[in-house]
């Protein structure tokens, strides 16, 4: 099914911008992101990463449309 159907981001709310030091990479941070993909099962998925806690969490909506042949 994943290979018939297109998703996008719809949607974020929260405090993306929040930032904190990477300690594999001195200098660099990690930030929040927002990932579409395809689940073991084929099934369509969104996850998100918060690299920490803030006072507005993150979210995030996705749109998935089925194309057909």
């Amino acid at each position: 099914m994943a290979n018939k159907v297109i998703c996008y981001l719809t949607g974020i709310s929260g405090n993306w911008g929040y930032t904190v030091p990477d300690p594999a990479n001195p200098g660099g941070s990690i930030q929040a992101y927002a990932e579409i993909y395809v689940g073991p099962s084929n099934d369509i998925r969104l996850k998100t990463f918060s690299p920490g806690v803030t006072a507005t969490p993150i979210s995030a909506s996705a749109s998935c449309l089925k194309v057909d042949p």
